[in-house]
């Protein structure tokens, strides 16, 4: 072993081979451990065990165990301090030796007087922890003993959090997140439920106890509430309840901070929850050096409450709002005691703005002088914030519009930068303005540190924002995690904390994302991502590459076999289908990538046409649908694959099957449809069959007369208003297209029995399909115009669901049909339509 690393892993597989894999690094202010470990005894007593590895101590020597120990303990106090569970066992070694103690022997030494804020890697030199322990070689540690050891140490020897102030806040918000029923009570009595849980004092008589016949029923001043009570008691296990009078009253006087903190977490206005908040700052610390709150001139402009500083000590810190309220609430708090605090709308900066009646908007005198001082002296101007996400939004939930909000004084200077459609968000807006501040005042060094969804580095609409941004920053580092931890919003989608110094980025690099999670109320790093642009290389592009200019007005449709009156989407001419085709990132592929007949009324795709155009949107739909989006991937963009590669043509072969079976293919064909006072006739372009097979099918079948009779008087037209689709033989015959291709593919075993299966199914339904006409879908008759010979899977499917043997024999060629989705789906990757 040759270095710490070595030891950590060394010392982490003892435990692991005995226990599993389920050693947790914890992340937070200022600290990050080696490692705990979490089981449970065969008698159900936990066993959580801290982990810290050393490298070039001598364990023999006595003051080298202590300062080993000191700092273990100050890890044991940003667990209690935070809310998280205490360990039962510490466990040390270097690179030849290691011992275990139990916590309790050592967990007196918590509450000594020393300075608890230095870092754990840098105890305070007073706090000497000196306890009897056996040395034991590493390279002679039996693991089994080892586990049987810390077992033994862990029984009865549960340490109970105590609820503080600094602690209060997480604990309130795992009620929230894991006790209360979600959306039942208001925030004022959660708190009221929370404190009278953990007070607990039956002598003044406001105290919350179990029913004593009702389930998951708690009574606070006789008043029946309902919590999910095995997590509660779970929760009471390893956290004190029955506080003293001293205590109480300490923790009731951040009744109303937690209260609006917990509600601006539910709107997602300017909250980001405290776990967060310490991870940003350990990011900056890496990158900043750890005195950089100190160093640097630090400045939130849409600070909310303040809860991105309010824990920390700053030298020169500017928090600045356009809320006058928010204002009001950060001078009523006591921390950030001398910071300037002051209501500005800094997308608007020395104008009139919506926010403010009677008051003006300027940079105070105080302020200027800090930054006017500060650049001419060479400090670092800092930027942190955690601007609103919505493209117009800034005084309400994210995702909600207010309109004419973004139409700021940086919407228009952005405009007049030609910086894109992004203009239109308001945390580009911040970083935009940010910049210009900086510039403004002639800072050298700066940096930006944002919480934001990952689109300033992924998304299209951003492409002329990037060059602009990545000129003028270089980026550092970065991390990534779940929406659903941020805010009370779907879980879909990740934000990112991105932070950027001066200096260029390369505007064709991959930049690496860390992701992390939480568990056990800490959070963890996951694995590595690398976030990169399609900037030049979009899958959207290169897949409308062959597409002409919508010219034709053919019927609306908003579904398979509904029609619009309100859509304005132009075909092609000529014109085989269309693809609706939102976007270039997974976040819109479930409900936004489709394929219909005729026009589609959401009209954000393309037109296709035979050859090369058809065989590009073939590949473009499968890509997107065969990946399932989560919060890791959502914003990831879609490149023109590289065609060359070898599979890739077998590849998109099958996934014209893949395509024609698949839940968001919405090719249908009806008759006689109305639409702008015409009679129209829709076909279908995927039907597997040519109009000569469909007519030999339809003519030996005494079921099929009518079918046979519409191929025969319907053949499908090669051409709209002159615009000729293809010369071809097929076009002659008034056949399908995918019929046309279909000889040609090479399809895979898995495949070509999904199309012989397939074409069993359909002609076992010419009875049914004969005395068919509509169904009843959620409460209304459809049509499903399966009087048409070439009406398409979309159209047979909703009949089949309506006869036992038929539905059964769709639901076998549904699994199959997902077994060669999973097939495919290397594809995606193999081929580099995502990275």
């Amino acid at each position: 072993m040759r270095k710490e690393q070595d030891v950590n892993a060394f010392l982490r597989g003892i435990l692991e081979k005995e226990v599993g894999d389920s050693f947790t690094t914890i992340s937070g202010r200022n600290w990050a451990t080696d490692g705990v470990l979490d089981w449970e005894t065969p008698s159900k007593t936990p066993v959580r065990v801290l982990l810290e590895a050393k490298y070039g101590t001598d364990l023999t020597i006595e003051t080298a165990r202590s300062s080993v120990l000191a700092q273990a303990l100050y890890y044991c106090k940003r667990f209690e301090e935070n809310g998280h569970d205490l360990p039962s066992v510490i466990f040390i070694g270097d690179e030849k030796f290691c011992f275990v103690v139990s916590f309790e022997s050592i967990k007196s030494f918590l509450d000594a007087n020393i300075d608890w804020g230095r870092r754990p890697s840098s105890p305070d030199p007073e706090l000497k922890v000196a306890v009897d322990v056996h040395l034991e070689s590493v390279f002679e540690v039996d693991g089994k003993k080892l586990k049987q050891l810390c077992e033994q140490l862990s029984e009865g020897a549960i340490v109970k959090v105590k609820p503080s102030e600094k602690n209060i806040s997480a604990m309130y918000q795992y009620w929230v997140d894991h006790i209360f029923p979600k959306d039942r009570y208001q925030p004022v009595e959660m708190i009221d439920l929370f404190f009278g849980c953990v007070f607990y004092s039956e002598e003044d008589g406001n105290y919350a106890y179990e029913h004593p016949s009702k389930k998951d029923t708690i009574i606070l001043g006789g008043k029946e509430y309902t919590l999910n009570l095995s997590s509660m008691r779970a929760f009471f296990e390893r956290r004190e309840r029955g506080l003293s009078a001293k205590d109480i009253d300490k923790l009731l006087s951040m009744r109303d901070r937690i209260i609006e903190d917990d509600t601006r977490r539910r709107q997602g206005a300017f909250y980001t929850p405290t776990l967060w908040v310490d991870e940003a700052h350990s990011e900056m610390d890496k990158v900043l050096g750890e005195t950089w709150r100190d160093d640097c001139i630090v400045w939130d402009c849409c600070a909310g409450t303040g809860n991105l500083t309010r824990d920390y000590d700053f030298k020169n810190l500017i928090l600045s709002t356009a809320e006058e309220s928010d204002v009001i609430a950060m001078k009523r708090e006591e921390y950030n005691y001398g910071s300037e605090v002051f209501q500005y709308d800094f997308l608007n900066p020395e104008t009139e703005s919506p926010f403010f009646e009677g008051t003006d908007n300027v940079l105070p005198l105080s302020v200027k002088k800090i930054l006017k001082e500060g650049a001419e002296s060479g400090k670092r101007l800092v930027f942190l914030i955690n601007p609103p996400y919505a493209t117009a939004g800034i005084n309400g939930k994210k995702g909600t519009s207010k309109e004419g909000v973004a139409k700021t004084i940086a919407n228009e200077e952005m405009k007049k930068a030609k910086l894109g459609s992004c203009s239109q968000q308001l945390y580009t807006q911040f970083l935009f303005q940010c910049e210009r501040v900086a510039s403004e005042y002639g800072f050298k060094s700066k940096s930006v540190g944002v919480f934001s969804p990952p689109l300033i580095i992924t998304s299209g609409s951003f492409s002329k924002f990037r060059p602009y941004w990545y000129s003028r920053y270089n980026y550092k580092s970065g991390f990534m995690f779940q929406a659903s931890h941020f805010a009370d919003v779907k879980g879909s989608w990740g934000v990112s904390f991105t932070l950027w110094n001066e200096g260029k980025t390369n505007i064709k690099q991959d930049l690496p994302v860390t992701l992390k999670d939480i568990k056990d109320d800490s959070i963890i790093s996951l694995s590595e991502k690398y976030l990169y642009t399609s900037d030049g290389r979009e899958a959207s592009k290169w897949a409308m590459a062959y597409t002409e200019r919508g010219i034709l007005d053919l019927p609306q449709q908003s579904s398979g076999l509904s029609l619009s009156k309100d859509g304005n989407c132009r075909v092609a001419s000529p014109h085989l289908c269309y693809m609706n085709n939102k976007g270039n990132c997974i976040m819109y592929n479930a409900q936004e990538v489709y394929i219909t007949s005729s026009a589609c009324s959401r009209n954000r795709g393309f037109s296709l046409n035979a050859g090369e155009s058809w065989r590009r949107a073939i590949a473009l739909y499968s890509a997107r649908k065969l990946v399932k989006g989560n919060w890791v991937n959502d914003k990831d963009e879609y490149l023109a694959p590289q065609t060359e590669k070898e599979g890739y043509e077998q590849w998109v072969d099958d996934c014209h099957v893949y395509a024609l079976l698949h839940i968001s293919n919405n090719m249908t064909s009806m008759r006689d449809v109305e639409y702008k006072g015409k009679t129209h006739n829709i076909h279908n372009h995927f039907f597997w069959l040519t109009r000569k097979e469909a007519l030999d099918l339809y003519g030996s079948h005494k079921s099929a007369r009518s079918l046979y009779r519409d191929a025969k008087a319907n053949p499908i037209p090669s051409h709209h208003e002159g615009g000729l689709v293809d010369a071809s033989e097929w076009t002659k015959n008034g056949d399908p297209y995918f019929s046309h291709v279909l000889p040609s593919l090479n399809l895979s075993p898995l495949a070509q029995e999904i199309m012989s299966d397939l074409n069993d199914l359909f002609v076992e339904s010419f009875e049914l399909r004969s005395k068919t006409s509509k169904v009843i879908e959620k409460g209304k008759e459809i049509d499903l115009h399966l009087n048409a010979w070439d009406a398409g899977i979309y159209q047979h499917k909703k009949m089949w669901y309506t006869e036992p043997t038929l539905k059964a024999k769709w639901e076998s060629l549904r699994v199959k049909h997902q077994q060669l989705a999973k097939s495919l789906e290397h594809g995606v990757y193999t081929f580099g339509f995502l990275k």
